[in-house]
């Protein structure tokens, strides 16, 4: 069974159109952890941050409900040679957090083994690493992933 951290991160990889977020798919870093200075920006992170688990009553049995929450955290650093670099870098940061809402809202669920997740985009923030030079642009959308199966008490 794959890890929804690398479905979610295969997920946008795959569905990446560049014609609009302007950026290709190939000069864009997909990975998971945390960001890394050394890698090449734009740069794509996903993260698992947090999980919940409930025991829910839907029909005559219980059923075990999991949520896991994501951050997927978009990274651009604004060119250093020009002077509408910084423009520049707040578009495509634009147009990266547009294509990827529309990747999540048009996959939907993703699949783990035989056991379906619903995909839901929570919101997104802005969170620019304002101590290195040059500026890091970051955008934060956290993304909850839900499924549901059968409550085994033994």
């Amino acid at each position: 069974m794959t890890d929804t951290t690398i479905l979610l991160l295969l997920a946008l990889k795959n569905n990446w159109d560049s014609s609009g977020s302007g950026n290709v798919v190939n000069d864009i870093t997909f990975s998971t952890g945390w960001y890394s200075s050394e890698v090449q920006v734009p740069q794509i992170t996903v993260m698992p941050i947090d999980e919940t688990n409930a025991i829910m009553e839907i029909g005559s049995k219980p059923t075990y409900g999991t949520e896991n929450i994501y951050a997927i955290d978009l990274w651009i650093r604004p060119a250093t040679t020009s002077g509408t670099s910084f423009g520049a870098a707040k578009n495509s940061m634009y147009n990266m957090r547009r294509e990827v809402k529309r990747i999540l809202r048009s996959t939907g669920s993703i699949t783990t083994g035989s056991i379906q997740e619903f995909v839901v985009l929570h919101g997104w923030r802005v969170l620019n690493e304002t101590a290195p030079r040059p500026v890091i642009f970051r955008t934060r959308m956290v993304v909850g992933t839900y499924k549901y199966s059968a409550y085994n008490e033994g």
